[in-house]
């Protein structure tokens, strides 16, 4: 039996005002797309106390099997946990 990993396949941040490493906050906004072997999370960055996002962008989640790291279904838990967060 093989096991799966998942592997960032891509990410995009879009700047919208300067920030400081301290006093950040992420908050992800939640899963953009569910596919068969990947999930695209969209994530927003804020100055601590800001309603305003100082930063937006996403990451993309591709579940390859360890070995031949070919694409492989997501695990059935997280499709469960991604449905419930719909």
């Amino acid at each position: 039996m093989s096991q799966a990993t998942s592997t960032i396949f891509q990410s995009f941040n879009h700047r919208l005002k300067i920030l400081h490493y301290a006093g950040v906050s992420y908050h992800p906004s939640g899963q953009d797309h569910v596919g068969t072997s990947s999930v695209r999370y969209e994530v927003g960055v804020f100055a601590a106390g800001q309603e305003q996002a100082a930063a937006c962008g996403h990451f993309v989640h591709v579940y390859v099997d360890v070995a031949t790291r070919r694409p492989v279904p997501l695990p059935v838990p997280l499709k469960i946990i991604l449905e419930q967060l719909k």
